[in-house]
């Protein structure tokens, strides 16, 4: 009888340990990949600082402010609509559909591409020109800053592209600073451009699903201005048979703070105030020297 528990107890041991074993097998074989994926997304994560630091206001002995906190008044768009205006955005996106669209050639990947963005542009462009009337700058002013955020966004997508590509095939990594850099060190390591595309467009960031900062320090009375745009409350030139802009999901304003001086470098430092030095202390330096 006790041979016999100690058997099953024996099995039962062996069973959980071929479990425990089977279980290790699987996160090292089957889902290792997946894993090594989104280690690395959250290693490609920027750090958080602290938004909401509280730093008062400084004043002089006569109750003048010299430094103070005030609302500043910023405006972000998302990725999703910046991106419309990156022209390497089509050929990724052909390209992909290539990839899970097998018997597809260019001419289809286009005509879906067409299909698909077009109306987007559009709209993207519609609500760019009307952005830019109600912040009161040119619009060649508002695409600059999204052709910004699309190449430091492109950057970023590179430069990790490159480094897990020579982790993975062993080549050698070389930091480079700038994107013709890191482009010609990329092609020394794969000299295939469709392979090193590839790599890049494979590249999925956390930054490219959020809103990015566009323009900073609007006023308050246009930050109302395009809130009012937003929530369709303000008139526009469109008719009222042409729908609304959904891209305007794509559009924030946030509240924000700045550090404000009003005496400028005269007093942004100062605490206190500086009175005359006495006449004793005068007196006992002449008589030191």
């Amino acid at each position: 009888m006790f041979q016999r528990r100690l058997i099953v107890f024996i099995a039962f041991l062996l069973l959980g340990l071929g479990i425990l074993i089977a279980r290790l097998a699987w996160l090292q074989l089957a889902a290792s990949g997946d894993y090594r994926k989104l280690i690395r997304i959250r290693q490609q994560r920027q750090p958080e600082w602290l938004d909401n630091t509280v730093r008062g206001t400084i004043y002089d002995c006569r109750g003048q402010a010299l430094a103070r906190d005030e609302p500043s008044y910023d405006l972000y768009l998302h990725y999703h609509l910046t991106r419309l205006y990156d022209p390497g955005f089509r050929e990724e996106e052909e390209n992909r559909y290539l990839r899970q669209q097998r018997g597809k050639d260019r001419m289809d990947a286009r005509l879906y591409l067409e299909t698909r963005y077009d109306p987007q542009q559009q709209q993207a462009d519609q609500l760019v020109e009307e952005l830019a009337n109600r912040i009161g700058i040119p619009a060649v002013t508002l695409r600059e800053s999204i052709r910004q955020i699309n190449d430091k966004i492109f950057l970023l997508r590179l430069s990790i592209a490159r480094r897990n590509y020579c982790r993975q095939t062993n080549q050698p990594f070389i930091p480079a600073l700038g994107r013709e850099a890191m482009l010609r060190e990329f092609a020394a390591v794969e000299p295939d451009e469709s392979i090193r595309n590839q790599w890049i467009q494979d590249t999925n960031l956390r930054e490219m699903q959020q809103f990015h900062k566009v323009l900073g320090a609007l006023s308050e009375d246009r930050a109302l201005a395009v809130e009012d745009m937003l929530a369709g409350t303000f008139e526009t030139n469109r008719t009222a048979a042409q729908p609304s802009i959904p891209m305007k999901s794509y559009v924030a304003i946030r509240v924000g703070k700045t550090r404000k001086y009003p005496y400028d470098q005269s007093a942004c430092h100062l605490i206190g105030h500086l009175g005359s030095v006495p006449d004793e202390l005068i007196q006992a330096e002449e008589t030191e020297s």
